[in-house]
């Protein structure tokens, strides 16, 4: 179960206060300063910024309506894809 769940209704009122448009902007804003923590090396600022992106991400799962589920089993095979090509030497 994904800690989003519990935090459904106050992301969608986010995302209603303010459009969807405006969240896909701070979901590269957020990538932005992400990247900024990880060449700053500074770990609490990095936690942050993953922690930012996370929910913009979440809302963009919501805004497109698209199950986590889904979003679950294309994370496992990928895993699993990039495993298995590391043991065939494929990298």
């Amino acid at each position: 179960m994904s800690i989003f769940k519990i935090w459904q209704d106050e992301l969608n009122l986010i995302i209603q206060f303010f459009g969807e448009k405006s969240q896909y902007e701070k979901l590269s804003e957020e990538q932005d300063e992400l990247f900024e923590a990880i060449n700053e090396g500074d770990k609490l600022h990095i936690a942050e910024e993953i922690a930012d992106n996370l929910v913009m991400i979440e809302q963009v799962r919501i805004m497109n309506g698209i199950d986590r589920e889904e979003i679950y089993k294309i994370i496992s095979d990928k895993i699993n894809r990039t495993l298995s090509r590391i043991d065939n030497g494929q990298y």
